[in-house]
């Protein structure tokens, strides 16, 4: 593949660099604790547990998301495009290597973990089109924001790529960025960076976690002597010590100790050390920096009963604001002027995300049911099976025994046989017989003739009647 260059920077620019270490990774956080360093990256965050698994909720949730595009129609109503040929990027294939659903993935991880998804929209030479989508990799990429030197007030942003084969850079044009709390519009915040203290403090407890299982056939004690000791003498008995009774192997083993010396065991339980509450704090506190509901990641702390108040939540809290932020951007950057002058846009498709469960689901679509807003073909449809709308395109009337069939309006009770049509309020019939399922009359009580001349609407009905008090009148005046 040929290597992607844009325009130079200009000299006359301005660069706005984040304050950041200027130490590799770009975006990680260095912190120093007692003499050691603790740096806080992708791969060192990513060693936590609970953050790694609310992370890889997110992303997964939102690379499984359909992203649809729509226009408006002449009633201002959305429309769906289903013939464009930027769908099968984003839905199927993003470039030669990675399809859609690693992109979409990796797009939210940069976000999230840097503050920056920088993509670069590859182009064919010959028409202009876009042929690829290429994620810039956040721990080789410095994005920084020029202003404008004849206004002061517009900015633009420039990418530059250090990557094994040389240093590219790109400009707005060039590519779609999705930033996270940003300042200018073009350098976003990361977790990283936002929450490194939370970070520090899960890696810090471990860390500790693993010392204590590294050594935990080793007595947590206090050895002490009644008589002064020379330092010779006191290293040689801490020597001899440590090789009785450390390491796994002096599990259960009896500690003999000479005249003068006494021992005291210490309490290594995790609950006395109050380590199993720091441990659930520092989950708490993982949830609140994701914005996750904390029974994503801590099945002790679930809330709500409901799975679907869960997800409600979920959905509410970063899925909209990170989809919301993916679709402004590819607004900005991945639609024609002239489609953006007609309304057209990007919509990540959410209805999967809502989904309740089974239970969750009868007790809804069955009282939406019950209460006549849906017929019994739309029930079965939302549960998935197959309907006849022949035979099933009826809706309960809320009494629960009467049927109401649309395509001729008619309302049956089968309980006491009667018929009567919803349109002129009259009974046809006091005996039934459902013919084809939709409620067709067969009226044993009514004869055929009298059938034939029953009016087809409250209209009809009306006019005979008033040419038949008229028919009187002229009769009784001619006597």
């Amino acid at each position: 593949m040929t290597p992607l260059s844009g325009p130079k920077k200009q000299n006359n620019s301005y660069d706005y660099i984040p304050d950041r270490s200027s130490k590799s990774p770009i975006f990680a956080s260095y912190s120093k604790e007692k003499g050691r360093q603790i740096v806080i990256s992708e791969d060192s965050a990513l060693t936590i547990p609970a953050f790694s698994d609310g992370l890889d909720i997110i992303c997964s949730t939102v690379a499984n998301l359909p992203l649809k595009l729509y226009k408006p129609t002449k009633d201002g109503a959305p429309l769906e495009v289903t013939d464009d040929y930027r769908l099968k990027l984003v839905n199927s294939q993003a470039n030669n290597v990675m399809d859609a659903h690693e992109y979409k993935y990796e797009l939210v991880k940069n976000y999230l973990l840097y503050g920056n998804a920088v993509t670069v929209k590859k182009t064919k030479k010959n028409d202009n089109t876009v042929e690829g989508l290429y994620l810039l990799e956040p721990e080789k990429t410095r994005i920084s924001s020029e202003v404008n030197v004849d206004d002061g007030l517009t900015r633009q942003g420039v990418y530059e790529l250090n990557s094994s084969v040389g240093h590219f850079e790109f400009e707005d044009y060039q590519v779609i960025n999705v930033a996270r709390k940003s300042l200018d519009g073009v350098v976003g915040k990361g977790l990283l960076f936002e929450g490194r203290r939370i970070l520090e403090l899960a890696l810090q407890q471990i860390e500790y976690e693993n010392q204590l299982l590294a050594h935990n056939g080793s007595p947590s004690s206090i050895v002490s002597s009644d008589h002064p000791m020379k330092q010779e003498a006191f290293d040689s008995f801490k020597t001899a010590f440590s090789n009785l009774y450390s390491g796994s192997g002096s599990a259960g083993r009896t500690i003999f100790l000479p005249q003068g010396f006494s021992y005291q065991a210490l309490s290594s339980n995790p609950d006395d050390m109050e380590l199993t509450s720091s441990k659930q704090n520092t989950i708490s506190d993982i949830a609140r920096l994701l914005g996750i509901p904390e029974t994503m990641i801590n099945a002790k702390a679930n809330k709500y009963n409901s799975n679907e108040q869960n997800n409600i939540q979920f959905f509410q809290h970063p899925i909209s604001g990170i989809i919301g932020q993916i679709e402004s951007a590819f607004d900005a950057s991945f639609l024609l002027e002239s489609e953006k002058e007609k309304g057209y846009y990007w919509s990540f498709d959410t209805s999967s995300i809502l989904q309740n469960t089974l239970q969750e689901k009868v007790e809804a679509y069955g009282d939406l049911y019950k209460r006549g807003i849906i017929s019994y073909s739309e029930t079965r449809e939302r549960f998935g099976y197959a309907t006849d709308k022949d035979h099933n395109n009826f809706v309960n009337m809320t009494i629960g025994s009467a049927l109401y069939y649309p395509d001729n309006q008619n309302i049956v009770i089968p309980n006491t046989g009667i018929v009567m049509n919803a349109e002129t309020g009259k009974v046809i019939s006091n005996g039934i017989q459902i013919e084809n399922g939709k409620g067709m009359v067969n009226n044993n009580l009514t004869s055929k003739e009298e059938d034939d001349n029953q009016p087809e609407n409250p209209k009809q009905e009306q006019d005979l009647n008033v040419n038949q008090e008229a028919g009187s009148e002229k009769e009784e005046s001619e006597k």
